[in-house]
């Protein structure tokens, strides 16, 4: 995967000539922000909700700290 992401620098870059840096950064900002709240709002039902809806699964492992 991350070789295939590499394969599309070239392109990403070139098509930010022109833009102000100011504007690339923004863009970069509000993207890692997204990231990292989407993943934020995926970990934590991820570890929760299995146990809630299985006994079986509450029984066999140990809490969630």
């Amino acid at each position: 995967m991350f070789v295939l992401i590499g394969l599309q620098v070239a392109d990403l870059v070139a098509g930010l000539r022109g833009q102000s840096p100011a504007v690339v950064a923004v863009a970069c900002l509000v993207t890692v922000a997204i990231v990292i709240g989407i993943r934020l709002l995926w970990v934590f039902p991820d570890a929760y909700v299995p146990r809630w809806l299985s006994r079986r699964r509450r029984e066999r492992e140990a809490p969630v700290a």
